[in-house]
């Protein structure tokens, strides 16, 4: 009866945790037409039950060491110390509420990183962790291409009362639709839909490599009726990848634009250089084909090249503009071990006596709310996960990639502190969590079976 009880427990979180981005773009979409409707609450709530779900989970399983392991401790024990530091927020003089919501944005999305313990961990089929995976990833392709097709039509058309959503929501500074069409906002903010798009052309890349592979292998075993159905899906994900792409590049956003293109390049030399999966040749048309686009660009819509360009050149003048706004933070701190407290230096202490608001700059951000304790212990737990992606780097490539973009973007902008972008970032960290072998029991039963041997 009990197992039966945890295995209706861990399929709710798998369909919830599949359901998520679909439910909180739909949430995003009805700010549209429902004045007041908090789209961030409502995903902090879906958040809340997710935890409480895997909390379920882990304390009614039968094997708990599967969750007991110095990456997942680490994990726990960061949400733990951002979790109090309501304490020092509230000693320095900020209200609670810039703790909560802070705490919303930036940590509780947290709890995505314990799914894969809870889901995939505890399978005993490899095939059978994967297809879960693969499904949360796809759905998640799915919810943003959807979400992203609603925007794309709305930021091409511009009506009147689109623009003024925008101008209402202030993304905007005017409300007509010239304005509109600068950079694409969609319901999220053209920032979230930059870091997500550059997301999405990862996990379309993750399924491109995986019916690449199968295509050379159904080639090599003479299968070439399942070569049909294989080779439609490898298309649907390049399509996906382009498609994503360009969302990137119609967000306009500077940091988006730069992280995608260093996307291209390094699927590129895992591709042609490191997997050695194809010829070369096709690294030659492929830079013959981009080439080809951009000159086509540049004699169809000049101005969008142009538009393009002088974004992408301006990233260097930005960040060293940011750099005293940073080091005005670091030097105003209350106290460099613990940190101002959550949420001190984000936007929603903006208007507060005495905030050093970090506007763009999250990882500096972090460092000024957590200190040098809690920003350690979460530089910690990347290193840790990052080491165990290049052991084995064709099965986390794209893992790998989704975290290190969020954190370079993060350099000149606020990625790890939005609610929107975390959860999938915290998600393919427990992808990999999940492989981290960091339990002594583990250790003992194979040194025991090795003996054996």
């Amino acid at each position: 009866m009990a197992k039966e009880i945890n295995m209706n427990i861990k399929k709710c979180n798998y369909k919830l945790t599949n359901l998520y981005y679909g439910l909180v773009f739909s949430g995003y979409v009805l700010t549209l037409v429902i004045n007041g409707f908090r789209s961030g609450v409502f995903a902090a709530l879906l958040m809340a039950l997710i935890a409480a779900i895997t909390g379920i989970f882990a304390i009614k399983s039968d094997t708990k060491s599967d969750f007991i392991s110095l990456i997942n401790v680490c994990v726990f024990a960061y949400i733990i110390y951002n979790f109090f530091s309501f304490v020092w927020i509230m000693k320095n003089g900020f209200p609670l509420s810039v703790f909560v919501e802070e705490f919303s944005n930036s940590v509780l999305p947290a709890v995505f990183y314990f799914v894969p313990a809870l889901i995939i961990k505890t399978e005993a089929d490899d095939i059978e962790k994967e297809k879960i995976t693969d499904s949360i990833y796809k759905a998640f392709l799915v919810a943003f291409t959807i979400f992203s097709i609603i925007s794309i039509i709305l930021y091409i058309a511009a009506p009147q009362f689109y623009c003024d959503y925008l101008f209402n929501m202030s993304f905007i500074s005017k409300a007509d639709a010239s304005t509109c069409r600068v950079r694409m906002e969609g319901f999220t903010g053209s920032t979230s839909i930059s870091y997500l798009g550059v997301a999405a052309m990862l996990v379309s890349a993750r399924f491109m490599y995986k019916y690449a592979s199968l295509l050379s292998v159904n080639k090599t075993n003479d299968k070439n009726k399942n070569n049909g159905d294989t080779l439609k899906q490898f298309i649907i994900y390049s399509a996906l990848f382009v498609f994503s792409l360009i969302v990137v590049f119609l967000a306009n956003g500077r940091a988006g634009m730069v992280a995608a293109l260093l996307v291209i390049v390094y699927i590129n030399i895992l591709v042609f250089s490191v997997f050695r999966f194809a010829d070369r040749k096709y690294l030659y048309i492929e830079a013959g084909a981009i080439i080809a686009l951009i000159v086509i660009l540049c004699i169809i819509t000049p101005s969008v090249v142009s538009k393009i360009w002088a974004r992408l050149v301006s990233l260097p003048g930005a960040i060293g503009q940011r750099s005293e706004q940073w080091v005005s933070a670091i030097n105003n701190m209350y106290g460099q071990w613990f940190g101002n407290g959550l949420g001190a230096n984000g936007h929603k202490a903006i208007g507060i006596e005495g905030a050093k608001v970090v506007a763009d700059g999250g990882l500096v951000k972090l460092y000024c709310e957590e200190g040098a304790l809690g920003f350690s212990l979460f530089a910690f737990i990347i290193l840790v996960i990052v080491r165990q992606s290049f052991k084995d780097l064709k099965k986390y490539f794209s893992e790998l990639g989704i975290i290190m973009t969020a954190l370079l973007m993060s350099i000149g902008s606020n990625i790890i502190a939005f609610q929107l972008c975390m959860p999938i970032f915290y998600f393919a960290l427990g992808v990999i969590g999940a492989d981290v072998n960091g339990n002594a029991k583990e250790k003992e039963e194979l040194k025991e079976e090795n003996k054996c041997g």
